[in-house]
């Protein structure tokens, strides 16, 4: 439930292969996990399949004990990929002055960098991909032009205190006619408690999370936005559908026409399923925001960077070092 799960798309392909290249492999596991928790979290490359399930020039070079090399394919080449790539980030952070590496952020991280790299995927999709395929430790950690990243470290209480950061910084170049336009991808990792005592229940908390417009009316949700399948609605179509008690929270959402709104707000609540004891102490949940253009201007991160100083938000830079492939 808490593991970074990779799946395994291939890279390459031929006319005998059993998959195109960038489909899902056909020995990869597919999603979803136990009670419709999203899985995998992510993809990587772990080798085509030659029919009849046999190694072949679009598989993985493997190194053997004596010294030769052979063709294979399996979920446990993607996986090292996807773990390098984990410790490379984590590596990055350790040391910060203000932030701790730990799993829940690392995993917001990773699976955040997927999404960005990779297209928005439907529900039926990301039951083979997941969030999508990473591409590199520095996408992980720091911008492109045309896009605007914010991290955050959210201490969760249960019960009707939401936490919210509103008067959202948005880079002047999205604002058009009083209108956001923009793509927004929004990804949360937590780590629940977990009690496997109470069966298909087991997991005991979850996030609620939303990004959107405050007015004098409260708070309104665009992304996700309320009605969304598994937004609403009976609980049972919220855990298939909506990711509810998923410890991992993927939204996305894209404005090309823009979408009305002068103040926005991040919004954050946790909720304990019935009968679970108080918390001893605040649960802490990372999200990872990213507004990016739609028509890749490239002005996005500099006047995003901007709105931030104007915030007077208290801020870090994230890495303290950059990982240097040699």
């Amino acid at each position: 439930m808490r593991a970074l799960t990779v799946g395994s798309i291939s890279h390459a392909e031929a006319p005998d292969t059993l998959s195109r290249a960038g489909e899902p492999a056909p020995y990869s596991r597919r999603g979803p996990g136990p009670v419709f928790t999203p899985k995998p979290d992510i993809v990587h490359h772990g080798g085509n399949v030659h029919a009849p399930w046999s190694g072949g020039t679009t598989s993985t070079n493997v190194l053997a004990p004596n010294g030769t090399t052979y063709a294979s394919f399996g979920t446990s080449f993607a996986a090292p990929l996807a773990s390098a790539m984990t410790a490379h980030v984590w590596q990055s952070l350790n040391g910060h002055p203000n932030l701790q590496a730990n799993p829940a952020l690392v995993k917001a991280l990773m699976v955040h960098a997927s999404q960005l790299s990779s297209p928005a995927y439907t529900g039926w999709e990301r039951r083979y991909f997941g969030a999508g395929l990473p591409q590199d430790a520095l996408s992980v950690l720091f911008d492109r032009d045309d896009s605007f990243t914010l991290v955050f470290e959210a201490s969760l209480i249960p019960g009707a205190w939401r936490w919210r950061k509103s008067d959202y910084p948005i880079p002047a170049v999205l604002r058009h006619d009083g209108k956001l336009r923009a793509e927004v991808i929004i990804t949360a990792a937590y780590a629940p408690p977990l009690n496997a005592t109470y069966g298909a229940e087991y997991v005991r908390a979850n996030l609620e999370l939303g990004f959107g417009v405050e007015d004098e009316n409260g708070f309104k949700g665009k992304v996700p936005l309320l009605g969304e399948e598994g937004t609403a609605g009976y609980e049972a179509e919220q855990v298939e559908y909506g990711g509810k008690w998923a410890p991992v929270k993927v939204h996305r959402r894209k404005f090309p026409n823009g979408v009305s709104g002068d103040a926005w707000a991040l919004n954050a609540k946790l909720m304990l399923r019935a009968f679970e004891p108080p918390l001893q102490e605040a649960l802490r949940a990372y999200i990872v925001v990213t507004l990016r253009a739609t028509d890749g201007d490239t002005r996005v991160h500099t006047q995003g960077l901007q709105a931030l100083q104007a915030s007077n938000w208290v801020r870090h830079a994230l890495p303290v070092r950059v990982p240097i492939i040699v």
